[in-house]
């Protein structure tokens, strides 16, 4: 049940149109929490795709919903967004730990990255993301 619902808070649209005010607090580097890279490695491995360079990863937060969970997004609220051109990732506060929502929430945009894709094909099933 918990991954369905974070299922439902994860979209993956344009960051950049937001329904709501947003401001991004930092920039999080792939050496900043190594459990990151861990799973980026880990999505890699999953879908077997080739690695590319670590996209530049954003942490957003709303004065709006202060919980940190969500931000709001062009789909209406989000824990992660990735974005194609230029390839980001930005996330709520609440996920930039290691936790089990952090570690949902970042692997399943970083599988957006590696597949170059918004959709949502066989690989998050079969990654668990």
């Amino acid at each position: 049940m918990a991954w369905l619902m974070m299922l439902g808070l994860t979209a993956c649209y344009d960051p950049l149109a937001p329904h709501g005010p947003a401001v991004v607090l930092e920039e999080i580097q792939p050496d900043t929490i190594p459990a990151y890279s861990r799973w980026y490695g880990n999505m890699q491995a999953c879908s077997g795709l080739p690695e590319l360079p670590w996209p530049t990863v954003y942490v957003m937060a709303s004065p709006i919903y202060e919980d940190g969970w969500r931000f709001p997004c062009k789909s209406g609220m989000c824990a992660g967004v990735w974005k194609q051109r230029p390839r980001w990732i930005i996330i709520a506060p609440a996920h930039t730990g290691t936790d089990w929502n952090a570690k949902f929430v970042v692997s399943h945009e970083l599988l957006h990255h590696l597949l170059d894709d918004t959709g949502h094909p066989i690989e998050f099933e079969e990654c668990g993301v």
